[in-house]
């Protein structure tokens, strides 16, 4: 580490940022673990570590795969594998108290890793405590695969989930203060300390800003750079411990004179006392934890105009931990960096504004509380709660709704209780609450609630369809019992019941006729509107269900017809329920295949990669790879299944059929075919992937399709180029699928767009120097365009705005929307004190309700000219022969341009 410059610190760092495992890791611990990590690459089969061994290294998985294994009786032979871990995971933290490693890691496959020593990681730790206790757990508390196995992703965006920060008495610093003066006085080249002249008078006893910064960098790996050093200084400076001989507030970089405090007065200079280098390493652990602090306060506390980048980085990076603005875009946060200001108030009591002053000011609190005091009687709270048995059921929130196409409410005519958002609550409460407040039993056909949709939505995740049909069914009948509700009333609770039955109708869509509950509840529903003859809504609701039967006919209800392979490739064909489990597979094969009673179901792709699924896992056929097939062995034959020869791909490319048929004829009929199976996924699908869809025992099939497509037309794109032998062809393709993703965006069609871009940027195209060199500069310019589109960075920002500004329909890139839900879930809790987190419900609705309205509209494009091979074109696009093997696609990247020496 002593040997890297600061240039190549920016190098390392500049990779690690934008690399998953760390992205949560403070740009401070960061900068230290690009100064003291070393890389390693091992080949399949190394074992790092043994059960019981004491560690010498911490990990972080950069590419590659390991097996985890563990044995509980300590014994090798014994081990079982409990967990692979792949990129963005990191484990090995028993280095930090020398306790036995807890299991065996062996890599599975080709790895690049990170390592940091036992001696320097044990550094970081003990620096960076506060900001790494959240994101690695203890040795203590580490589970036997020493690993975190989840999506590196906070639990709680906020400021309160974060552990306290160390905060240091004056007294401590003030000690330090002495320490670093020992120090500075002992050092004589140059001479740190001494007497100066300024403005022609004498300072006594004073150093130089920009020095002592030298100095501070050069003493001790702890110092980070001239940026760390100045906020190291500024902590002493802030706390009065040296002062600048200007009377400046600020420590800064440059030829300004500080002094000790000590040093001002002769009566108070300290005695000969010495310090060890222990001593001066506790101070600038010390100084290292409160020096950013320090930072930031003196950051906020300069106007907007004097804020050099660095202060706003640093703002801005304090932000992004702030939980009222955890859902402001980088813009915004960026533009606030310049407009915050820090005020403390010391003293409980202070008033910092009364009622019916003008505000000025709005706050954040970022330490400590305030309590709020509304005078008068007529003035509503922004926070109710409902209490039963002492316990909150239900918590409101006031705000002003809008509608489901965000107009604004204000000049309709909208009951007050819309104004009223719901936080949390028990399910039950919520439907309580759903029936009796937020209809209008008046307009059977008023579907514009936020709250109905995103309750409608959301429900799966909280509660099942069993508990909702029987909540609102005991509504009804609770209603009915009840002696001093009018009749109108409960005939008005009816029609409500029928007007969130239809909503919900509209909404769950096959899932709807495939419940028996929800079937059941839907006779019980309509003998009630029959006895009370609530004719019309009878008739809207047998209206409503013919209508989605028409939809849904139940003949498409059929099986699933697969292959599952055998050893030597014979195969047994195999119709089974997309819900059929994977131990449902394997009794039906193994009446067929006769491999005994102890067979694993897996999958093995293109590459060799064998892929086993446990017992429980349902969606088997339609979650597997481009190219992957379903095998069946017995359990210690597995490591004979190999790639059947179909697997590998084609041999040649479809350049002849694809010279014969227009760029804006395959763009029209790839869409066609995406938009048919962006309509046929439930949104329920979104919910049962990112929640589970075993444990909701749901099938995702049609979403499992629908991502797949992404990664067939990308491949299908690499594949072309990379069988096409003659360079002149290449560049032809090259200007095909530029202009294919083209016209795929005039359709409105992000996901083929992103997956035809993505396949043109891929390594294996991409590193084709001498077919890009004969691009035309206008396609070349075309395509730089779209990488522009493509650019991640601020949460693909670009690609956002420009989808945001189009009308339905609209075929998104749904990856991001998948990573989107799936940072919802992770980063936030669904229940608190035993209520649903009703928030989390919005955010993850919020999500599914754009997915509705980019398919609010159906696909009406006219059919380009070519009638005549519409057929053709059709059954091509949905049949794409691809090569899903990178290794093999980057080998004949490389056969057609060879690595120039």
């Amino acid at each position: 580490p002593a040997d890297r410059t600061g240039e190549d610190l920016d190098i390392i760092f500049a990779r690690f940022k934008n690399l998953k495992a760390f992205e949560r890791f403070n740009h401070a611990v960061l900068h230290q673990i690009c100064y003291y990590g070393y890389y390693q690459d091992l080949e399949e089969g190394i074992t790092l570590y043994r059960q019981g061994d004491i560690g010498c290294y911490w990990y972080v998985v950069l590419a590659g795969a390991l097996e985890v294994r563990a044995s509980k009786t300590g014994k090798y032979e014994d081990a079982e594998a409990i967990c692979t871990l792949g990129p963005g995971n990191f484990f090995g933290e028993s280095v930090l108290d020398d306790s036995p490693r807890r299991s065996t890691v062996i890599t599975s496959e080709f790895c690049e890793l990170l390592l940091i020593e036992k001696k320097f990681f044990r550094t970081i730790w003990e620096r960076n405590k506060q900001f790494l206790e959240d994101i690695i757990p203890s040795p203590s508390s580490t589970p036997v695969g020493e690993q975190n196995n989840n999506e590196q992703l906070p639990e709680n965006n906020t400021v309160e989930g974060k552990p306290s920060k160390t905060v240091y008495s004056p007294e401590a610093l003030r000690n330090g203060g002495l320490v670093l003066r020992f120090a500075m006085l002992r050092h004589q080249s140059p001479k740190l300390i001494r007497d100066r002249e300024l403005d022609k008078r004498k300072v006594c006893r004073c150093f130089v800003g920009s020095e002592a910064v030298d100095w501070l960098t050069k003493i001790s790996p702890m110092v980070h750079g001239r940026f760390h050093a100045i906020a190291m200084l500024q902590a002493l400076l802030e706390e009065g411990v040296i002062t600048q001989v200007g009377h400046g507030y600020e420590f800064k970089d440059q030829g300004i004179l500080y002094r000790f405090v000590m040093d001002e007065n002769d009566n108070e200079r300290p005695g000969k006392e010495t310090y060890s280098e222990e001593d001066l390493d506790d101070v600038l652990l010390m100084l290292s934890r409160s020096g950013l602090d320090a930072q930031l306060r003196m950051a906020l506390r300069k106007p907007a105009m004097e804020r050099t980048p660095d202060d706003l980085s640093l703002i801005y990076d304090e932000l992004m931990h702030v939980k009222a603005l955890q859902y402001l875009s980088t813009m915004v946060k960026k533009e606030l960096s310049y407009a915050f200001v820090l005020e403390s108030s010391f003293k409980k009591g202070t008033v910092l504004f009364s009622e019916g002053e003008e505000g000025i000011s709005w706050y954040i609190i970022l330490k400590g509380s305030v309590n709020v005091v509304v005078h008068g009687k007529d003035v509503e709270t922004n926070t109710v709660r409902l209490k039963e048995h002492r316990k909150d059921v239900l918590v409101l929130e006031k705000i002003n709704i809008p509608n489901m196409f965000g107009e604004d409410n204000s000049q309709t005519h909208i009951p007050q209780i819309q104004k009223y958002s719901v936080m949390a609550g028990t399910p039950e409460k919520m439907v309580e609450y759903l029936l009796e407040t937020r209809m209008d039993n008046s307009n059977t056909n008023n579907f514009d609630d936020h709250f109905l949709n995103d309750f409608l939505i959301a429900f799966p995740i909280f509660m099942t369809t069993e508990a909702l049909c029987r909540e609102t069914n005991c509504f009804i009948i609770g209603q009915d019992e009840t002696r001093n509700i009018t009749a109108e009333h409960k005939m008005a609770i009816k029609r409500r019941v029928v007007q969130m039955t239809l909503r919900w109708c509209y909404l769950a869509g096959n899932l709807f006729l495939e419940n028996q509950c929800i079937f059941r509840f839907i006779e019980e529903l309509m003998d009630y509107l029959e006895t009370d003859e609530l004719f019309n809504e009878f008739n809207l609701l047998k209206t409503a269900m013919r209508t989605l039967k028409e939809r849904y006919p139940t003949d498409d209800l059929i099986d699933d017809i697969f292959r599952v392979f055998c050893a030597d490739h014979t195969y047994t064909t195999v119709a089974l329920p997309y819900n059929a489990t994977a131990q449902t597979i394997i009794n039906a094969a193994e009446e067929r295949v006769l491999l005994g009673d102890d067979c694993i179901l897996c999958e093995v792709k293109s590459s060799g990669e064998r892929v086993p699924f446990k017992p429980n896992e349902i969606c088997v056929t339609t979650g597997l790879s481009v190219n992957g097939r379903l095998f069946i062995a017995p359990r210690e034959h597995l490591d004979s299944l190999t790639p059947t020869p179909e697997q590998e791909g084609p041999s040649t490319s479809n350049l002849t059929f694809l010279e014969s048929v227009g760029s804006k004829e395959l763009a029209y009929y790839i869409t066609q075919y995406d938009y048919e199976l962006f309509n046929a996924v439930n949104i329920h699908e979104y919910i049962f992937r990112i929640f589970g869809k075993e444990s909701h025992k749901q099938i995702t099939a049609n979403l499992d399709l629908l991502l797949r497509r992404f990664n067939e037309v990308q491949l299908w794109v690499e594949t072309q180029i990379l069988l096409t032998q003659h360079l002149n062809k290449r560049v032809y393709l090259l200007k095909k699928f530029i202009k294919l993703a083209a016209h795929c965006k005039e359709y409105n069609n992000w996901y083929s767009f992103f997956a035809v871009v993505m396949a043109l940027n891929s390594v294996a195209v991409s590193r084709l120097s001498q077919t890009w060199e004969k691009l035309p500069s206008k396609f070349r310019k075309i395509y730089e365009e779209f990488e522009g589109i493509l650019e991640p960075s601020r949460n693909h920002r670009v690609y956002r705005l420009l989808a945001g500004k189009m009308k339905p329909p609209i075929l998104p890139f749904m990856p991001l929307l998948i990573k989107d839900m799936t940072f919802t879930n992770v980063g936030n809790k669904t229940q608190f004190d035993d209520l649903v987190n009703f928030e989390k419900m919005r955010m993850i609705s919020s999500t599914i309700r754009l997915i509705q309205y980019c398919r609010s509209e159906p696909f009406k494009a006219e059919p380009p000219t070519q009638v005549k091979i519409a057929q053709e074109i059709t059954i091509f696009v949905r049949n794409f022969n691809v090569i899903d093997n990178e290794r093999i696609l980057n080998q004949f990247s490389h056969r057609l341009e060879p690595k120039k020496n």
